[in-house]
């Protein structure tokens, strides 16, 4: 049996293609969390509002390199926060505390010299999607992709990707000192060279949004220049190499129709963020897992749309699927 015959795909011609993203590699330990959100495209209906916030940050952001002012830019993203399913609870980041932050942001950097570059069509290099073509097997065709904060000069200085982070960490050092090794970047980093044809890597620089509960004040800082050395991004190029040839090994199994090709990892249910977000439906039995499914929605995993309304998908019976995630070890 074709294991993957149950999930919502992007097909070409008769292979699937696979599309791995710096969220997914960061996941690749644990073989059935990337199951439930690659390919049974598993995401909880109840939105994680901490994200929500810092997305429309992003959007606040773009909008403005994007020309329009700092007003729209702000309600741009206060309506897409406030017509979200997020709900903050008792936390800090609410609508109020995120107008504050965006409008502080934009008066710390009104006289930025950062400018994203221009392509020959006139589009900003801002928010932008990309698709590499990885590798191609029987099955599958394999595409590395995400979406680039912006990449631009700054300071006389050329060729840089600069991201925007919130956080509620208020270790700057340490926070800004990961990005060094982070995925994420090389990811963006190998990108930007294979798009623009670059003779070594982009720098990367991080705009640091460090949060504080409401009334008092964030802190925003900007990292230094961080050189994405060769030796640096190869190393981590190879390790992604490494995990893509295991998740292809794992989907070649599934097709071929190999008992239980994606098992779980148990050292990669909690972490210090908490438990995994699929971990009861992981563990649960049969009857705690009808309780636990109706509280996600399926849509093909598309790391190119992230921050626009998800794309459903819909051609599925999810008893269907639901019988199918029951019986899958038996």
């Amino acid at each position: 049996m074709n294991h993957l015959e149950h999930y919502p795909r992007h097909k070409h011609g008769e292979k699937l293609i696979v599309v791995l993203d710096p969220s997914t590699m960061a996941n690749t330990n644990c073989l059935r969390h990337y199951e439930f959100q690659n390919l049974m495209g598993l995401t909880p209906k109840a939105v994680d509002h901490k994200l929500e916030y810092g997305q429309a940050v992003h959007i606040a952001i773009a909008n403005h390199y994007n020309g329009m002012k700092v007003r729209d830019a702000l309600n741009t993203a206060m309506a897409y926060f406030m017509g979200s399913t997020s709900d903050p609870g008792t936390d800090y980041r609410n609508e109020m505390h995120l107008m504050k932050c965006i409008n502080e942001y934009f008066i710390k950097y009104s006289g930025d010299s950062y400018v994203p570059y221009r392509n020959s069509n006139g589009r900003l290099a801002v928010e932008m999607p990309f698709l590499i073509p990885w590798k191609s097997t029987e099955y599958f065709d394999v595409l590395i992709g995400g979406v680039v904060d912006t990449f631009g000069k700054h300071a006389g200085r050329e060729n840089i990707v600069k991201d925007v982070k919130t956080t509620s960490l208020w270790d700057v050092d340490k926070f800004f000192d990961k990005y060094r090794y982070n995925i994420q970047m090389v990811m963006y980093a190998y990108a930007i060279k294979w798009y623009a044809k670059l003779k070594s890597y982009p720098l990367v620089m991080i705009d640091g949004i460090f949060l504080q509960a409401s009334g008092k004040p964030a802190k925003y800082q900007r990292s230094g220049m961080i050189d994405m050395d060769n030796g640096i991004v190869d190393d981590q190029l190879h390790w992604l190499s490494m995990q893509i040839d295991t998740l292809m090994k794992a989907l070649t199994a599934a097709v071929e129709g190999e008992h239980n090709p994606f098992p779980r990892n148990p050292t990669c249910c909690e972490s210090v963020f908490g438990a995994c977000q699929y971990k009861k439906l992981c563990w649960g039995f049969e009857k705690e897992k009808e309780i636990v499914f109706p509280a996600f929605m399926q849509r093909i995993y598309d790391p190119s749309k992230f921050g626009e309304v998800p794309q459903v998908w819909t051609n599925t019976n999810n008893g269907t699927l639901l019988k199918y995630l029951q019986t899958y070890e038996s």
